[in-house]
């Protein structure tokens, strides 16, 4: 007889309400029970407490023991009982430990490694603020929330990263967390998830070549003339505002190491726009000015960089296989200004006004022309077939070997036109890549793991900020996903 809980009880409050809850359930199984199987126990209190009477238990919870409630769970679950049949010899499963936000001592978990999930998942009766859906979990749709918690297979090495979680939450190690990088299971076994990793190993890569810069700071010259670049119809003077504090010790280092290397300099000049730093994806700064009021007084030019989505599109008509990526130092910073267009862009650091003798960032015709000239050193190069965006460059095929010629090709080419290139900027050839941001894979472009934890951890927007914020993420990212 198949059983049925919608019968079942309400939530309880104190620990003799708990029980009497776990007794009722009890009393429901051996009523849905088959009374004809004299193995079935016809006594309540002989009932085991299967893990779907768990379940119950602690969603009925209050918060006070739903936390503790999850941990016994957990830990009974890693004990055999009759349920542990469901499982299969060719699944594997590794234990985790997870540190809970406002926890000191980590809990540990014997969870699924699924490469087919998206995300990682673990019971637990902490709780982010924003529920979220998931479908396909225990079947059906269920109410779970995102949390950052740090996680260890080791229990002594931790990173930080975000799990999906809930009470009724299956014990999943998803591709999310297992494509980071190299795991050792309980067996001593190596494992890679994701080509990329893989392939490192074997495949020879473009970032072990010479030439490469590992100086954080290293600014390339290109050998052409100084740039003519269009000067503004009127004079604009605007004072500096307050700047983010954290920002303040980065930018007076970078305003330093550009003005040794003579990006910048001190000048006295009727125009002057404020410091505006913005900050990278690696928690470093860049040095911006918020040339905004100087851009609405500047004329226009007539070429532009490519359209993003045209550039997907025609990455996506190749149905590449392997893929290798380059992206220039400070390219903007290499290229030469005429003397005669310099003061426009001045600027004022504690007391001191300087200008740019480069290419500066902020300016509306900087990405323009950068991109012309490095379009322009390529193909005077006679460089493979690329798509080309600003400063990023990709380069594909269908063998490693072919990709790896064709990026060292770029890259010969670029540093002999006087650019700069990071090693760590330099990825690839690899299965798997990161291209503006984009993940490509055979062919195809996705949406990295990362942003969808992201945006589907996100609070709803409170205000027009937020608002615009959140439709700014998300209207972009819409572009990438197909149907």
């Amino acid at each position: 007889m198949q059983k049925d809980y919608s019968h079942q009880p309400g939530k309880w409050t104190t620990a003799d309400g708990g029980i009497q809850y776990l007794r009722e359930l009890a009393v429901l199984e051996v009523i849905y029970s088959d009374l004809d199987d004299d193995e079935v126990s016809k006594d309540p209190e002989d009932v085991l407490c299967m893990r779907a009477m768990w379940r119950k238990v602690i969603q009925s919870a209050p918060a006070s023991y739903s936390n503790s409630l999850t941990e016994i769970y957990s830990l009974d679950m890693d004990t055999p009982t009759v349920e542990k049949e469901e499982e299969r010899d060719d699944w594997v499963y590794w234990t985790v430990w997870i540190r809970w936000p406002g926890t000191s001592d980590p809990q540990k978990y014997k969870a699924l490694v699924d490469t087919g999930a998206q995300c990682t998942l673990l019971p637990s009766g902490y709780r982010g603020t924003e529920p979220i859906w998931i479908s396909g979990v225990t079947g059906g749709c269920q109410e779970l929330s995102v949390l950052e918690a740090e996680v260890s297979f080791t229990g002594d090495k931790w990173e930080k990263h975000p799990i999906v979680t809930g009470p009724e939450a299956p014990c999943i190690l998803g591709i999310d967390y297992l494509r980071r990088g190299y795991f050792k299971d309980p067996k001593g076994y190596r494992w890679a998830f994701g080509v990329a990793t893989v392939n490192a190993e074997k495949i020879k890569q473009l970032s072990t070549l010479p030439g490469l810069s590992e100086d954080p700071f290293v600014v390339g010259l290109l050998q052409v003339e100084e740039q003519q670049v269009p000067i503004a119809t009127r004079t604009v003077h605007r004072w500096q505002y307050r700047t983010n504090r954290d920002s303040l010790a980065p930018i007076h280092e970078l305003i330093h190491q550009v003005e040794t290397q003579g990006v910048i300099s001190k000048t006295h000049s009727p125009f002057n726009s404020p410091i505006w730093p913005v900050q990278k994806s690696d928690g470093g700064w860049r040095l911006t000015v918020d040339y905004r009021g100087l851009n609405k007084v500047t004329p226009p030019l007539s070429a532009a960089v490519p359209d993003l989505l045209e550039l997907q599109y025609e990455l996506e008509s190749k149905a590449a296989k392997w893929y290798a990526t380059t992206d220039i130092a400070n390219a903007f910073f290499s290229i030469p200004l005429a003397a005669e267009c310099r003061p426009q862009f001045a600027f004022t650091w504690r007391g001191v006004q300087y200008t740019w003798n480069r290419l500066p960032q902020g300016w509306k015709h900087s990405p323009t022309i950068c991109h012309g000239l490095i379009q322009t050193a390529l193909e005077k190069g006679g460089a493979p077939e690329h798509l080309q965006y600003i400063d990023d460059i990709i380069v594909w095929g269908n063998k490693a070997e072919e990709v790896f010629e064709k990026g060292e090709r770029v890259i010969e080419i670029l540093l002999k036109a006087g650019f700069a290139i990071k090693k760590s900027k330099v990825k690839g050839p690899a299965q798997e890549i990161r291209f503006l941001g984009i993940k490509w894979q055979d062919g195809c472009c996705h949406v990295p793991t990362d942003v969808v934890n992201k945006i589907a951890a996100m609070s709803p927007p409170a205000n027009k900020k937020e608002t615009q914020a959140f439709l700014g993420l998300v209207g972009f990212w819409r572009m990438h996903i197909p149907g």
